[in-house]
């Protein structure tokens, strides 16, 4: 039984793995980084900042990407797992360290400490940062959005925003069934002035009268 730990092997074997992370995170790294800068393109095409389009997109994804990039992030090291060990047998270097006297295990756990350490290291310190960059990205897209009128579809029910003047109104109905949004149930509207709460309102049923969203309660 060896007395030592094969310092050089084992930096080898790293340097191998981190070769194959870099390469997974590159190509996961641009597929979102597109992605993101055509979704902002096709998200600011009709605002006003045609002097600032391109530089805004492009901004506004690359502080998306680390959020994305960490959520990814057990998927690029499976794959550069998957990478570092198909190389290993290629080159028939397996062969080589069992015949040092050093076992399959000790292949396999040198790559899975290292991701151990780098997992580490990613919640503690990418994760935060990445999270204080998407919170920045909401804030700007924020901007952009205060005179959309939102619809949303979720577990807790239907979610309407509708923005008039200086007034937000958020409305939340339950589930929608058979698609009839005409007839709302167990509706409250929730009435915001200049963003601060000024009153809620209530109702067992309404009726959507108008397509800009007035009820009648």
């Amino acid at each position: 039984m060896k007395k030592y730990t094969p310092k050089l092997l084992i930096n080898y074997l790293i340097k191998e793995f981190n070769i194959s992370l870099l390469i997974f995170f590159f190509i996961i790294f641009s597929l979102i980084l597109l992605t993101v800068f055509l979704e902002e393109i096709i998200y600011f095409r009709d605002k006003d900042i045609e002097k600032v389009f391109f530089f805004k997109t492009l901004f506004l994804a690359l502080i998306k990407t680390p959020s994305l990039i960490i959520t990814m992030s057990p998927f690029i090291f499976l794959f550069a797992s998957i990478l570092f060990f198909v190389k290993l047998i290629k080159g028939n270097e397996i062969i080589g360290i069992n015949l040092s006297g050093l076992s399959h295990n000790f292949i396999c756990l040198v790559p899975a400490l290292y991701s151990f350490f780098l997992g580490i290291i990613l919640i503690l310190v990418i994760s935060p940062f990445s999270s204080q960059l998407y919170k920045y990205y909401e804030s700007v897209k924020q901007q952009y959005s205060n005179n959309d009128n939102l619809i949303i579809m979720s577990t807790t029910g239907l979610w309407l925003k509708e923005k008039k003047d200086n007034n937000i109104f958020i409305i939340r109905a339950d589930n929608i069934k058979d698609q009839n949004f005409k007839n709302l149930k167990n509706i409250s509207i929730y009435k915001f002035e200049n963003n601060k709460f000024i009153n809620r309102m209530d109702s067992k049923n309404s009726v959507i009268q108008k397509i800009s969203g007035y009820l009648k309660m």
